[in-house]
Order: C-alpha cells, then sequence, then structure tokens
C-alpha cells in the first residue's frame, strides 16, 4: 500500500555511517578534558561535595557521551542520539552560567574551557536541523530534580542564592523561577541556533 504522503526519511537512516579521525580525535580530547577535571574537583575537596556540584555533574555527563561519540566517530558506527548530545550541552553551559553569575568570570576547566569546547564541538561536528521542541520534556527534568534537591539538601548549601537557611522565602521562590526561565530560554536557544545554523 502505497503511503498517501511522501515521509521523510533521516539522512542518517540511510547514509552509511563514515570514520571520522579528526572529529574522534577533538572529543576524546574533550572527554579526557571533562574528565580531569571532574577528577581534580574530587580529589581537591570532599568527594560527595564536589559530586553534587552541578559543574561536576554536568561534566561527567559530558565526558561520557563525547567518550561514546569520539569511539563512534573512530570506528565508525551511527553517532549518538541528538537528544543525549545536546542534553549534555545544555547542562554543561547552564552550569557555566550560573557559575559565572554567582562567582563571577573565571577561567577554570569545569565553568569554562569545557562548556566553550564542547559548544565548539557541536557547531562545527554535528549536523544541523536534529533538535526540535518536542525534546525539551527529556531535558527539563533533570535541572528541575537538580534544584529540589539544591533547595532540600541537608548540611552545608552550595549555592548561596538557593540557601533556605539564610534567605526569605520569597527570594528562593524568584531565584528558583529565574533559574526554570533560563533553563527553558537556553533549551529553546540552543533548539532555533540548530535550525538555523549552516551545514559545514
Amino acid at each position: 500500500m502505497v503511503a498517501p504522503y511522501p515521509t521523510r526519511v533521516p539522512v542518517e537512516a540511510v547514509a552509511p555511517p563514515v570514520r571520522r579521525p579528526v572529529v574522534a580525535t577533538c572529543r576524546a580530547l574533550l572527554a579526557a578534558a571533562a574528565a580531569a577535571g571532574v577528577a581534580l574537583a574530587v580529589a581537591t575537596g570532599p568527594p560527595l561535595e564536589a559530586l553534587s556540584r552541578l559543574t561536576v555533574q554536568s561534566n561527567l555527563l559530558l565526558a561520557l557521551v563525547t567518550a561514546v561519540s569520539a569511539a563512534r566517530a573512530w570506528r565508525p558506527r551511527r553517532p549518538v542520539r541528538p537528544a543525549l548530545t545536546g542534553a549534555a550541552l545544555l547542562y554543561v553551559l547552564l552550569a557555566a552560567i550560573t557559575s559565572w553569575a554567582t562567582t563571577g568570570p573565571s577561567l577554570s576547566l569545569l565553568a569554562t574551557a569545557t562548556p566553550l569546547a564542547a559548544l565548539l564541538d557541536w557547531l562545527l561536528f554535528t549536523r544541523p536541523r536534529t533538535l526540535h521542541v518536542r525534546i525539551l520534556p527529556s531535558w527539563l527534568p533533570y535541572p528541575a530534580a537538580y534544584l529540589a534537591f539544591t533547595l532540600l539538601k541537608p548540611g552545608r548549601h552550595l549555592h548561596p542564592y538557593l540557601n533556605p537557611d539564610t534567605l526569605p522565602a520569597t527570594t528562593l521562590a524568584a531565584h528558583s523561577a529565574l533559574l526554570a526561565v533560563t533553563t527553558t530560554a537556553l533549551a529553546l536557544l540552543l533548539v532555533a541556533t540548530d535550525h538555523v545554523r549552516p551545514t559545514l
């Protein structure tokens, strides 16, 4: 039976994967940098406290996703799903933005170097027009869960602007709403950018 309307088949579904050694090497270096930053953060501070930071968690995810992407580009195999690579990019950029907004400009590995490198990797080495608004519901639960964890975490609070012990409820609500809006806006910006950026 012939379909009444033509169906759009993604390019990656019909085109064979191609070995990309340059991309694989760049991504392997990015994964190593993110992993090194995480290891350094864990080694120089209380491990559990370090692992509870957004910058560390997002860079850990970035290291894992980018390492798999590097292996797939080298072999070659199908690339990692855009929803997953986009999530890793969103979280590491969100961590960088919140870090810069609260502590000021920083040249640290986790807060600046790896987010910028991840953004360049996405712009230069990934196929455009693969992200869609319908992906957002799968991206946003993690930032929401992290926000809830930060507000409810007992003991020392890592983020002064979300400390319920020192801030009134109205201020906490305003800061939480601002973070939610920032996260959603950043996710929408990534999707919009994906649809206007050229194929390199």
